[in-house]
């Protein structure tokens, strides 16, 4: 009876320890998105962290992570939105892999596809555009 009881109490503690990382591992994902990236003709996209999300001429109003990791969603809560607006589903999926201060985004297609030919890259300052070439882009990315 003993051998179970020590046995058991490993596997919840194990579990309890599995939790407490994966909140902190997914807490440092949001931590790097968050900020202002700039594109190389100084267009911006912030990700806050209440996760509103604001950018020059974009329709997009939320962001959140993905379900997959490396996935981050967008969402629009203008009438008539893809999926009904800001709801806590997110309609907008983009692949998104940060190297240094350099962040690579690609969106998927309708099929979850990415589409690596429209890959963006985008640096924490914007004169520091040139550290970009620095990063080897992540295999999705034909930027």
């Amino acid at each position: 009876m003993k051998p179970l009881l020590i046995v058991g109490g490993v596997i919840v503690i194990i579990v309890i320890l599995a939790s407490v990382l994966y909140v902190w591992a997914n807490s440092l994902v949001e931590d790097e998105l968050e900020g202002t990236w700039y594109d190389e003709e100084n267009e911006w996209i912030e990700f806050s962290s209440d996760n509103t999300f604001r950018c020059e001429d974009c329709p997009f109003e939320g962001w959140s992570l993905g379900e997959s990791s490396g996935e981050v969603g967008f969402c629009d809560d203008s009438p008539g939105a893809l999926g009904g607006g800001c709801d806590g589903s997110y309609y907008y999926v983009y692949e998104y892999e940060v190297k240094g201060d350099v962040l690579f985004l690609a969106p998927h297609d309708s099929r979850g596809i990415i589409e690596s030919a429209k890959c963006n890259i985008l640096v924490k300052s914007w004169y520091d555009y040139n550290t970009a070439n620095s990063e080897t882009s992540p295999y999705w990315c034909d930027a």
